[in-house]
């Protein structure tokens, strides 16, 4: 099953799952995806910005992943 997600690349330059892999964390369509980005982006930005440092902030995107059927990803790192 495929879902997408928001994912960004960490310091040792890997694409990983942004957020925890539970099924509450991952998107049915690519727009929905992309609305939590946003919104990601306009709230919480500073503190985003802290925890992911400059690099993982730069790189925040949407990616589609593959989940098990209960909505978890089958892994962490994306590609």
């Amino acid at each position: 099953m495929k879902l997408f997600a928001i994912s960004h690349q960490n310091r040792d330059g890997c694409r990983v799952l942004t957020f925890a892999n539970q099924s509450r964390n991952h998107y049915s369509t690519r727009d929905k995806a992309e609305k939590a980005l946003e919104q990601l982006k306009v709230n919480g930005l500073p503190r985003i910005r802290e925890i992911l440092g400059e690099t993982g902030f730069a790189t925040l995107e949407v990616r589609e992943i593959e989940c098990y059927e209960n909505g978890d990803a089958k892994g962490i790192y994306v590609e």
